[in-house]
């Protein structure tokens, strides 16, 4: 307690910073998430049908493309959609406050590749087209799996997610996302009618005539969203986070108080 009170103040202030950005990090990612559940409550959930221009949220089931399946480049694997990158173990080289050097071994990410083919989204009233190239999306499979070659040699041979290799041995990692045929999803966004004016060729080929209505990113700032499941989930999903978060912020803002308080002769 005494040494707390004695430290010289540049020295205490370093010692809140650990605990300060243990509570601002997750306090933004907490602000970010109820944010979230606040705009998934207050966007109502339509039918495709009845789906007017603006912001929409809807319900529905992943059908295929009329051109067929898609493939996830990493494991050559049907799907609706797919998100894939190889990140490389890379050596960095950082150094210390006392101007030491020191070698530290972390991933470094690869550069993202998402399908541009929108979904097709089912419900009971209709069929919509998708965007979700610059979408936020929770998908029902990802695979992680390990190699030695920049480009994967095969899928993974056992499962979707394999155990992390020693150190020695790691040097690319393989992270692929996936909708399949049939996933219930959520879907947020901004709906079109401007079949013609949006739509490539090859495109208008892909999607069934009556596929009226295009759910696109938002013109406007707001979340743009495909998400596994219905709105619940979604509320659920961001419920769960804010709950996480809440705790980890609040470890953070006691541990700087805690310092605080005795600091100035309030506790101890």
């Amino acid at each position: 307690m005494d040494f707390i009170r004695d430290v010289p103040t540049a020295l205490f202030v370093f010692m809140c910073v650990l605990p300060g950005l243990m509570f601002l990090a997750p306090a933004v990612a907490l602000i970010k998430a109820w944010k979230l559940a606040h705009q998934t409550s207050n966007t109502p959930v339509g039918s495709i049908a009845e789906a007017h221009d603006g912001i929409v949220a809807i319900e529905g089931r992943v059908d295929r493309l009329l051109t067929g399946s898609l493939h996830g480049p990493l494991t050559g694997r049907p799907c609706c959609w797919y998100r894939s990158s190889v990140d490389t173990w890379v050596k960095r080289e950082r150094l210390e406050r006392t101007s030491r050097k020191y070698t530290e071994w972390e991933w470094q990410s690869g550069e993202e590749v998402t399908s541009k083919e929108p979904l097709l989204v089912v419900d009971r009233t209709g069929i919509c087209a998708v965007w979700a190239e610059h979408a936020d999306v929770y998908t029902s499979t990802r695979s992680i799996w390990y190699g030695n070659t920049p480009i994967p040699e095969g899928p993974p041979l056992a499962g979707d997610t394999q155990s992390e290799p020693a150190e020695k041995d790691r040097r690319y990692r393989y992270l692929e996302d996936r909708l399949r045929f049939g996933d219930e999803v959520y879907a947020t966004g901004e709906i079109s009618h401007d079949r013609e004016g949006l739509l490539e060729p090859e495109m208008k080929a892909a999607l069934p005539q009556y596929a009226r209505h295009l759910v696109m990113p938002f013109s406007q700032r707001g979340s743009f969203r495909v998400s596994l499941g219905s709105c619940g989930d979604e509320i659920g999903r961001h419920t769960e986070e804010m709950k996480k978060t809440f705790i980890v912020a609040s470890m953070g803002a006691a541990g700087v108080l805690g310092l605080l308080l005795i600091r100035f002769g309030v506790m101890g």
